[in-house]
């Protein structure tokens, strides 16, 4: 089986810290806070969040063992913004956020 180049490596490798520290930052402050009150589906997003995060600090280390981690989180962020902005947008809705996209 042929091995991927070091530059295809260290481009997943840089996809995994844009996720480890993008993700990161907005995480640890609500779980380093034991105060933070959660209601139950916003900690089940968290926790989601968080282990989407351990499994890509993972990926740093295993680039290819982890590729379909930073598929499932390249997939899910443009999908959840393009229906967020879209969504008023079928309703015959016009919104400053989204008049300049139609």
């Amino acid at each position: 089986m042929n091995e991927p180049s070091a530059l295809r490596l260290n481009l997943l490798r840089a996809g995994y810290a844009l996720i480890v520290v993008g993700q990161g930052i907005r995480l640890a402050p609500q779980l380093l806070d034991p105060s933070y009150g959660w209601e139950l589906q916003r900690s089940v997003v968290v926790s989601m969040l968080t282990a989407m995060v351990l499994l890509s600090a993972l990926g740093l280390r295993y680039p290819l063992k982890m590729l379909p981690v930073l598929f499932f989180e390249s997939r899910g962020r443009p999908s959840g913004c393009c229906g967020s902005l879209c969504q008023p947008l079928l309703r015959g809705q016009r919104t400053s956020r989204c008049s300049r996209w139609s």
